[in-house]
């Protein structure tokens, strides 16, 4: 299960990690170890999901073709991966 780990602030901590399983499936997102949100399959990704951090804000996931993600938006690390939010 592909793991990336990123920090929610511009030189901060790595704490956030996204893993998921073949074909987007099981998708989640955890905070510092802890669970924040599971999404068990590609279709309800691609609807979107927001989700609330233990301090109160909250973020929104949801998959986007690649060829979109390449074009209009980068990931938490500045580079295309996919995901949009």
């Amino acid at each position: 299960m592909p793991k990336s780990k990123y920090a929610l602030e511009p030189g901060g901590e790595k704490s956030l990690e996204i893993s998921y399983g073949t074909f987007w499936k099981n998708f989640e997102v955890r905070l510092d170890g802890n669970l924040i949100v599971a999404i068990p399959n590609k279709k309800e990704l691609e609807t979107g999901r927001i989700f609330q951090l233990p301090d109160g804000s909250t973020r929104e996931r949801h998959l986007v073709p690649l060829r979109s993600a390449c074009s209009n938006s980068s990931g938490p690390s500045g580079r295309p991966d996919g995901l949009r939010g």
